[in-house]
């Protein structure tokens, strides 16, 4: 069999290296501690992923959140004959709120007396052209 690689390849050995998965998402809802994104990728609860948000002028913003949920939501119809999965996910920002901040946050959901289903920070709803792109790096040695 004759190799058809452009160069040579090589063993390697205890090369470490981080493996960055990205996709496309559509921002549902944000607050302070967190968003509601929708998604054709499937998000693993726990794992950190950082989101990259833009708003109308360009300027970009990037978070580091915990997914705390995903759930398939709908198979939709794309381009082709086979329906796309759309996975609905929760994440919790862990870099936006100081210290104090966070600690005066979950003393306030705790304490507070609101009605039911009023939100200490409220959650926002971005314009209808709200994407984000969704990294994360899965680490790997050789």
């Amino acid at each position: 069999m004759s190799e058809r690689r452009r160069s040579a390849r090589y063993a390697m050995d205890h090369v470490k290296g981080v493996l960055h998965f990205s996709a496309d998402a559509r921002v549902l809802n944000m607050s302070l501690s967190g968003a509601a994104i929708e998604t054709s990728a499937p998000m693993r609860l726990g794992r950190t992923y950082t989101m990259t948000v833009r708003d109308r002028e360009g300027q970009e913003l990037s978070l580091q959140g915990q997914v705390v949920r995903c759930r398939l939501r709908a198979l939709a119809k794309g381009d082709g004959q086979d329906a796309a999965p759309v996975y609905e996910a929760g994440f919790r920002f862990g870099d936006t709120l100081n210290d104090a901040a966070t600690d005066l946050l979950h003393f306030l959901e705790h304490s507070a007396v609101v009605e039911v289903g009023q939100r200490i920070l409220g959650r926002f709803i971005l314009g209808a052209d709200s994407m984000a792109k969704i990294d994360s790096g899965l680490p790997f040695l050789v």
